[in-house]
């Protein structure tokens, strides 16, 4: 999401991979109730079609890693900046983080997400918009797909500051698991995000030192082990109860599904795919992706409902259709904001 000047081909590939499953993440969810706000097309019948449980399998896979991946790129591509300047200052790396990842989680936050789930009827039911918008998508507390922001900025301090402690990697990455499995007892979420995602930008730090090796020895006999694994492991996981189980489960999910994407984006770096414009274009405006994207579900989801009523929520075609219609209008739309305002040269919201 987030490159920084030095381009490395894989982790390009991987930025451009983890932006489309994003994406695709983002197509299956027809419910989300909170506290602060939220919407509702999910019929009764809905979830018992198979169109339905498919996709949303297929969304639960995904979100078994993808956004421990998307911490994980950043954390390998701060390694990459610290090897750049290595005598940099806490208060530059604030500064310079904060312009490039709160000043859009901001902007984006007021003068976009807000008023587009204002005009879908999110806060139709809420009695105290100021407080539901500013606590629910500001605070953290309701949903937000920019959570990653503020998350990202408060992962870049905490390693900045643990690198400076006289500990080896492991004892980092012990203290790191620990507050990743305590971050589900935090009611706050700007601070139990932070908690529970550092461990994976620690991790993509360390795996930058191994990057080359890597890159040596894999093969595609280790890759389908390790998908093997991973369909085995989720399968297993779904039926456990316990948070004991759990979260070593989820952790060993996050690693497979990370080694899996990053092998897939090395095979991608090393195709022709990567000198075509349709490429390039999702290089150059992914950020602008993942920030415009996810919004336009709510334009879709209203808009359908109203065109196409019960079809497009009860009915496999319509589950299938609505799919389709959300991956394509929410990647095109986000990928035209972009470039809009790519052209008006405003700083930091591309």
């Amino acid at each position: 999401m987030l490159m920084e000047k030095k381009k490395i081909s894989e982790y390009e590939s991987m930025r451009v991979v983890l932006t489309i499953l994003v994406i695709i993440s983002h197509c299956q969810y027809y419910r989300i109730l909170t506290p602060y706000g939220g919407v509702d097309f999910l019929f009764a019948d809905s979830d018992g079609l198979i169109a339905f449980r498919l996709l949303n399998l297929l969304w639960r896979m995904i979100y078994a890693f993808h956004m421990a991946a998307f911490i994980a790129l950043s954390g390998a591509l701060f390694r990459v900046s610290c090897e750049r300047r290595p005598d940099q200052s806490l208060r530059a790396l604030s500064v310079s983080k904060a312009k490039r990842l709160l000043i859009p989680f901001a902007a984006v936050t007021l003068l976009y997400a807000i008023p587009v789930k204002l005009a879908t009827g999110y806060w139709s039911s809420s009695s105290d918009l100021v407080r539901d918008a500013g606590v629910g998508q500001f605070l953290l507390q309701g949903n937000t797909h920019l959570w990653f922001l503020p998350t990202l900025f408060g992962a870049f301090i905490a390693v900045f500051l643990l690198n400076r402690l006289p500990l080896p990697s492991w004892a980092v990455f012990g203290l790191l698991l620990a507050a990743h499995a305590v971050s589900g007892f935090i009611p706050i979420n700007a601070v139990s995000y932070v908690f529970e995602y550092t461990v994976w930008f620690y991790c993509g730090y360390v795996f930058e030192g191994y990057r080359e090796r890597v890159n040596a020895s894999h093969t595609t006999r280790n890759t389908v082990i390790a998908a093997v694994l991973f369909l085995a492991v989720f399968a297993v996981s779904r039926h456990l109860g316990s948070k004991l189980v759990r979260i070593p489960s989820g952790v060993v999910l996050a690693l497979l599904g990370m080694y899996i994407t990053y092998v897939l984006s090395w095979r991608i770096s090393h195709t022709r795919l990567c000198e075509t414009r349709f490429y390039r274009g999702l290089v150059r405006n992914s950020f602008g992706l993942y920030l415009y994207s996810d919004p336009l579900n709510y334009v879709v989801l209203a808009v359908s409902a109203m065109c196409f009523g019960r079809f497009a929520f009860t009915t496999n075609a319509g589950i299938l259709m609505m799919f389709v219609l959300r991956f394509a209008v929410t990647q095109a739309g986000a990928y035209a904001v972009s470039e809009l305002i790519r052209r008006t040269k405003i700083k930091y919201l591309v």
